[in-house]
């Protein structure tokens, strides 16, 4: 078995029912796709963050990839190389295509693969559900009514966590939470959100009026890359008399913005993401460097279901997270479950990844256990390259 070609496609969705964060639109779904194949018919897929230079950027990988064995490239020891030679967007689409392929080639699953390292390999992780966004047709009544069907709704499904957008100013952000803390009682995990809509003032601020919701983590506090105001933040909500953990890093990639917030105390739970943080084994990485430095592991996942099923085998095999750091169930791998309207999420691959009592079950064919759907991936491409031997 060689792989032959490397195909590449920016996939693309216009939602049909626009939603909203406390920083603006929710732009349309985009996602770089890459497809390693090989002579006897196989497919390798990974999922890269999305860029108008991306999909040309890859054709730096094709020399280190094309002509060689899927079975004895260890995508651990090539990833330094590929590093050089690409964009950590595309680097993340190439490296999970590899795991993908090697395991398939071996028989075995990605999470199988990335297990005989750990030592775990869970048959299902537990899922924290997102959405709860603010709908750009509604009013303001109507998204505080609907936020709490909402949440009912998941509550009813079997969810023990979700996740709450806040961000739209402090009187509405305190009553929302609220009201769902009422809704769902006690017993069920709730999130907030700001994606950097605030200040660490007014995050703060907001600490202060929800604290008594038993909220599990203030995500996004602030700008990503805003180490001092991510501290201040971490040691105010830290002194609560119901303290609540700070959370993010989804829009980083570089490992050293990781290394920088880790050292500078941003964080009591890391968010990097496999579609930008250097795939699956830059992800296994930050995750060694994230538990050493006694913070959770708990990965943002936003992307297609190549994504989503590359992020359920990583914490299928993760090691469990220091103990007492993050929120309730933040001890075990936890998976962030999007439920919002995306079409290459819930359609683009088969087996149809889904929860069940607050839990989802991780692919258990070899690779990552999944079959992409042609018919699904052309509807949504806007752009595709080829390389061959």
């Amino acid at each position: 078995m060689i792989v032959t070609a490397m195909r590449a496609y920016r996939v693309r969705v216009q939602p049909t029912d626009p939603i909203r964060t406390g920083r603006g639109p929710v732009p349309a779904r985009a996602d770089l796709l890459v497809e390693l194949v090989t002579d006897d018919d196989r497919s390798g897929w990974g999922n890269g963050s999305d860029s108008e230079s991306g999909i040309a950027a890859l054709a730096g990988a094709a020399p280190h990839v094309l002509g060689r064995d899927p079975s004895r490239i260890d995508p651990r020891v090539l990833w330094t190389t590929l590093r050089e030679a690409l964009p950590i967007g595309p680097l993340s689409a190439v490296d999970t295509a590899l795991w993908d392929l090697r395991g398939q080639a071996l028989g075995q699953s990605v999470a199988g693969l990335l297990g005989a390292e750990s030592g775990h390999v869970r048959p299902q992780v537990r899922a924290y559900a997102t959405g709860l966004f603010r709908h750009e047709r509604w009013t303001d009544a109507e998204h505080a009514r609907e936020l709490v069907l909402e949440a009912e709704g998941y509550a009813a499904a079997g969810y023990t966590a979700m996740k709450l957008k806040t961000g739209f100013g402090l009187d509405a952000d305190t009553r929302h939470t609220a009201a769902i803390r009422r809704a769902i009682g006690p017993d069920i995990a709730l999130y907030v959100d700001s994606n950097a809509a605030y200040t660490p003032q007014q995050s703060i601020a907001l600490g202060e009026a929800i604290a008594a919701y038993d909220v599990g983590w203030m995500e996004e506090p602030t700008g990503p890359l805003d180490w001092p105001g991510y501290h201040q933040v971490r040691a105010a909500l830290a002194n609560l008399s119901a303290p609540i953990p700070v959370a993010g890093g989804e829009q980083l990639g570089a490992a050293s913005d990781f290394t920088a917030g880790c050292d500078a105390a941003a964080w009591d739970v890391v968010q990097p993401d496999v579609v930008s943080a250097g795939g699956i084994t830059g992800m296994w990485r930050l995750g060694r460097l994230v538990r050493g430095k006694d913070m959770a592991f708990v990965p943002h996942c936003f992307h297609t279901g190549i994504a989503l099923a590359a992020t359920l085998h990583l914490l299928s095999a993760q090691p469990l997270n220091p103990p007492g750091r993050g929120p309730a169930f933040a001890y075990e791998p936890l998976l962030e479950y999007d439920r919002t309207e995306h079409p290459t999420r819930q359609d683009l691959v088969r087996p149809l990844i889904s929860q069940h009592s607050g839990f989802v079950p991780v692919p258990a064919a070899p690779g990552l256990g999944i079959t992409v759907q042609r018919d699904i991936l052309a509807r949504y491409t806007t752009a595709e390259t080829v390389a061959t031997l």
